[in-house]
């Protein structure tokens, strides 16, 4: 009966298996068809007319010749490299893996920009963090293809399968060198990065992020292509991280380099919560700053009332009158403001522009009841308090961690280099994985 059921099963779910062409999925394929559904009225025996596309759009479209963007010799081709599909598929490896059927991890080999594509229909838009290492294009990478027309697929199959005594693929006769005597050298590195930042972008979810290591060769082209690729609105506050590293003293005559950058964007930055790691001081939790700034038609002059038992910072015992403050002074209405063993004795009122007036009220009153106080970011207010010139600040906890722009080796110390090397030379724990 079972052996029936099966058959029956199998006959009544056959027309609704599809049959696969084997190629990579397709993303020009999908802007035309979305095109096609929003600007019908662009198309013209089943093609685009630019034409029709340019009125649908009205203004939105720029007639200008010259514009701002970056261009180089052979970006056209970089699309052509995105929109060719691939036939490639990933053949697994199950001598060379550890727990092959049970792990939930994967360890791919091969030409990048293929494997790119291939995983563009499994993993469209399911990566939640992708890190590229690339070649800084110091003059001595070898990333160039080598381009052999007169061979066979066999041949070419054969060659980039090769692997050496450890089973490592031989790049050898795979990759030319990028040399800077090149008439194309920045041109050469700009078209290897773009297409598989292009199809790196695809994987990413929505709330995905994205890490480019670079040095000062190409930072400001990187930045430029991952602009143009992720939008400028998707860097991350500026997304610039300087890495200082120990560096090296070879080379150098004047300057020593011993920093790198990390760049990082988001495929939506609006709805990425954080990038925090626990490998990060926790200094940046809070957010400390003045409860004042300078009066402005937007934060006109107005009275607060600061509550008995603020703290004062610096100092233990101070007297302030009539006014406190340097650049941007502060009135005392109730003319003197003393404090004892660092806490306000009375209450008292400031004159000033405080731009944070309501959230400063609504905290003394929740302060009363016990009860927090939010920002309109999710944001609490932990304290007020004055420093040690008598001017009142704030500090809150952030709703969501953050990062220092600034990765310091001594800080932060590089554990992944030896966990990678126990992890693929040997068996690895329940901790390391």
């Amino acid at each position: 009966m079972a052996k029936g059921s099966k058959q029956s099963k199998s006959k009544e779910h056959k027309s609704t298996v599809m049959k696969m062409d084997g190629n990579s999925y397709n993303t020009q394929q999908e802007v035309f068809e979305l095109l096609k559904t929003m600007c019908p009225e662009a198309f013209t025996e089943g093609k685009i007319d630019v034409k029709k596309l340019r009125r649908s759009l009205g203004e939105e479209v720029s007639e200008e010749v010259e514009r701002y963007g970056l261009n180089w010799a052979g970006k056209s081709i970089c699309f052509r490299h995105i929109q060719e599909s691939t036939t490639a598929t990933l053949i697994p490896c199950k001598t060379d893996g550890v727990d092959f059927d049970t792990t939930e991890n994967l360890f791919i080999e091969g030409d990048n920009l293929q494997i790119l594509k291939v995983l563009q229909k499994s993993y469209y838009n399911k990566i939640k963090l992708i890190y590229i290492d690339p070649p800084y294009n110091t003059g001595n990478d070898s990333f160039i293809y080598t381009d052999r027309f007169a061979e066979s697929k066999e041949d070419y199959l054969q060659r980039i399968g090769d692997k050496d005594a450890e089973g490592n693929l031989i790049k050898d006769g795979f990759w030319r060198k990028n040399s800077k005597d090149s008439g194309h050298f920045h041109s050469n590195w700009l078209s290897m990065m773009y297409p598989r930042l292009f199809l790196a972008r695809n994987l990413l979810r929505d709330d995905g992020l994205i890490f480019v290591s670079i040095d000062d060769n190409e930072i400001h082209n990187l930045r430029m292509i991952m602009n143009e690729i992720f939008g400028e609105e998707n860097c991350l506050d500026r997304g610039c991280l300087v890495w200082i590293n120990k560096g090296s003293t070879k080379g150098f005559r004047k300057i020593v380099k011993n920093h790198e950058y990390i760049l990082a964007y988001g495929r939506n930055a609006e709805i990425v919560k954080s990038c925090f790691g626990k490998n990060f001081p926790n200094k940046l939790n809070d957010l400390e700053h003045y409860c004042f700034n300078r009066p402005n038609p937007g934060n006109p002059i107005c009275e607060i009332k600061f509550k008995a038992g603020c703290k004062i910072k610096g100092v233990k015992d101070a007297v302030f009158e009539n006014v406190v403050g340097d650049e941007v002074k502060l009135e005392i209405v109730t003319e003197k403001m003393t404090f004892k063993n660092s806490e306000l004795v009375d209450d008292v009122i400031l004159k000033g522009a405080f731009p944070y007036r309501f959230q400063i009220e609504e905290f003394f009153r929740n302060q009363d009841d016990g009860k927090p106080t939010f920002d309109k970011q999710g944001q609490e207010w932990v304290e007020i308090y004055f420093n040690s010139k008598g001017m009142p600040r704030y500090r809150k906890s952030r709703a969501n961690l953050i990062i220092s722009s600034v990765i310091d080796e001594e800080d932060i110390p590089n554990y992944g280099a030896d966990d990678i090397k126990t992890i693929f030379h040997s068996h690895p724990t329940a901790n390391q994985i």
